[in-house]
């Protein structure tokens, strides 16, 4: 994900994550991430895609509109 990464998603081994400001940024920065990825002839599972969430949890932490913060459920396990 060359030029893409860290500029609009976030790549980690096999997980993608794609940010942006309104539905409408969202829906171009995704035809631009599933043409690369259909130019690398890499496909997607469908059942293991999530479309249009407001945050979601990745390698230990919530990303969200707010920000990126640690997962409460890890940080839990410390405190007790």
């Amino acid at each position: 994900m060359s030029g893409l990464h860290l500029d609009i998603c976030l790549v980690y081994l096999y997980d993608i994550i794609l940010f942006s400001r309104t539905v409408e940024e969202h829906l171009e920065r995704l035809v631009r991430v599933l043409d690369r990825l259909r130019s690398a002839g890499l496909k997607l599972k469908p059942d293991k895609c999530s479309l249009m969430q407001q945050s979601v949890t990745f390698l230990g932490h919530v990303v969200s509109g707010a920000g990126i913060a640690t997962d409460p459920e890890k940080t839990k396990v410390v405190a007790e």
